[in-house]
C-alpha cells in the first residue's frame, strides 16, 4: 500500500512538471534571416504580429476588457549596439537614456525595475495625461524594446499590469539563427 501511495505521489508530481512545462512553451516572431523571439504571450489575449524590414510590432490585446493590453516595438539602435542590457550602463548613462525617452511625455516619471532574469527595464508612468499609459523599455544586444501597457477605457496601469509586462520581459528569449 505504501508503494502504491509513493507511485501515486510521483505520478501526481510528473504531471504537475509537463502541466507547467507545457504552459510555458514559446512562441517564435521572426525577425530576420539571422534571429527570432521567443515569447510566451499571456492567457485570454488576441495577438498579432507584423514584422517589417527593421522592426517587430507585437499588438497583445486582452479578450478582458478590464485586462491591460500591450503593444510591443523592437527595433535596432544602431548607437546601442554595443551594449547587451540595461545593466551593463552606469546611473548616470541609464539616467540620460531614461530622460530621453521621457522628453515628449507630459508629467512623467521613470524607475528601473528588474525582470525576473535580473535584466533592468526602464519603467516610465506618464501621469495626470488623459489616458494612463506605462511604458517598459529594455535593451538586448544593440535592439531596443519597448512595451506600452494601457487599457481601453484609459483606466490606470497597476503594478500587476507592470508584473505582467515585466514577466513578458522575463520569458523572451533572443535567438540567434546563424550557425
Amino acid at each position: 500500500m505504501k508503494k502504491f501511495i509513493a507511485l501515486l505521489l510521483a505520478a501526481m508530481l510528473m504531471l504537475t512538471a509537463v502541466s507547467a512545462f507545457a504552459e510555458s512553451e514559446k512562441d517564435t516572431i521572426p525577425y530576420d534571416e539571422s534571429m527570432h523571439f521567443a515569447v510566451v504571450y499571456p492567457e485570454g489575449y488576441e495577438v498579432t504580429v507584423d514584422v517589417d524590414e527593421g522592426y517587430v510590432l507585437c499588438y497583445m490585446l486582452a479578450a478582458d476588457e478590464s485586462a491591460v493590453n500591450m503593444l510591443m516595438i523592437v527595433a535596432p539602435d544602431n548607437e546601442l549596439e554595443d551594449i547587451a542590457t540595461i545593466n551593463d550602463l552606469s546611473e548616470e548613462e541609464k539616467a540620460e537614456l531614461a530622460e530621453g525617452l521621457i522628453e515628449d511625455l507630459y508629467n512623467p516619471t521613470w524607475e528601473i525595475r528588474t525582470t525576473g532574469l535580473g535584466t533592468e527595464v526602464i519603467v516610465i508612468d506618464e501621469q495626470g495625461a488623459e489616458d494612463d499609459l506605462v511604458t517598459l523599455t529594455a535593451l538586448y544586444h544593440g535592439y531596443v524594446v519597448t512595451m506600452y501597457l494601457g487599457h481601453n477605457d484609459g483606466s490606470t496601469v497597476t503594478e500587476e499590469d507592470i508584473a505582467l509586462g515585466l514577466q513578458f520581459f522575463t520569458d523572451m528569449d533572443f535567438v540567434s539563427t546563424v550557425e
